[in-house]
Parts: structure tokens; sequence; C-alpha cells
């Protein structure tokens, strides 16, 4: 169990090297003497980011992934929600087929594409997906967790949209028990 523990975080720290690797060369782009005096914006770095991730990264399948989800949540910040659907599409993807659906990064790539989909007014995605989220978070988090609690009130904000309020009504109730809890 040790071993295993100790292998798991050697990997962990080998992904956050590669993808801390990464960025420094992604950012080397935005560097004044690269640039020759040309501004780039933070779409045109999360651009290049996207095609280098496809790239660079192709040979390291979870550290793409996690890549994937970094710029993608990105872009739904900016509210570019296709490009973003695009890559947490990718992600999630890759993480089903390489950590099965019961993991963290799974639930947090759902979570994002999910909001994605909610954004760009495609209810019934959005609802599958934090459905399926929850579900997730209730089995490796746990009924009272507050990663259950906020996928429950994703969940409920979306009902709303799908004027299924009663069911909203409900799923922030058992956030808000959670939360109180918490």
């Amino acid at each position: 169990r040790i071993a295993g523990e100790r292998n798991r975080a050697n990997s962990e720290a080998e992904a956050a090297q590669q993808v801390s690797d990464f960025l420094v060369r992604l950012f080397e782009v935005a560097d004044p003497g690269e640039t020759r005096g040309n501004t780039i914006t933070a779409r045109e770095l999360l651009d290049r980011g996207a095609k280098k991730v496809e790239h660079d990264l192709a040979n390291q399948p979870l550290t793409q992934a996690r890549m994937k989800y970094t710029v993608g949540k990105v872009l739904v910040n900016l509210g570019l929600y296709g490009d973003a659907a695009k890559l947490l599409e990718s992600a999630v993807q890759i993480q089903l087929e390489r950590l099965g659906e019961n993991d963290v990064a799974v639930m947090e790539s759902l979570d994002r594409l999910a909001t994605a989909y909610q954004e760009r007014g495609e209810y019934a995605k959005a609802d599958s997906l934090f459905r399926r989220g929850l579900a997730i978070a209730e089995k490796i988090r746990g009924p009272e967790h507050a990663a259950t609690a906020a996928a429950l009130s994703n969940l409920a904000a979306v009902c709303v949209l799908e004027s299924a309020n009663a069911e909203a009504e409900t799923l922030l109730k058992r956030a808000l028990t959670i939360q109180r809890k918490i």
C-alpha cells in the first residue's frame, strides 16, 4: 500500500512538472524578445496552448487531459463555451478511458463541460452531465461532502432553466442541509 501511494505521489509530481514545463513553454511566446513588440492576446495564447496540448502531449494522455481541462476551464470563464466544450469533451473521453468513471478528475471535467453546455443553452446535455457528476461525487466523496453539495447546486441551476422548479427546490434543500452540516 505504501509503495502504491509512493508511486502515485511520484506520478502526480511528474505530471505537475510536465504541466509546469508546458505552461512555461507556452508563455515563452509572450516574451517581448520573441514577439518583437507585437502584442499577444490571452485568446491567442489559449488557442496556441490548445494546439500544443494536442501535439506536444499526445504520448502523455493524462497530462494532456489535465491541460485540456485547464484550458477548457479558462475558456468557460471567458465565455467561449463552444471552444471550451470541444476541449472538455476530449478531456473527459481521455480520463474515462484511463481513469474510469469514478475519479475526481472525471467529476471535475464533467462539471465544467456541463457548465459550458448550460451556458450555450443546451440544458438537456448539461442536465445529463451534472447528474453523472453528482453520481460520481456521491460515490467517491460521499453523500454529505462539499463536492456533493456543489454538484446538487449545479444540477438545481439547470433544473430551474428547464422549468423543473420542484426538483430544483429539492436539490437545493439537500445541498443546503449538507452545507449546514459542513
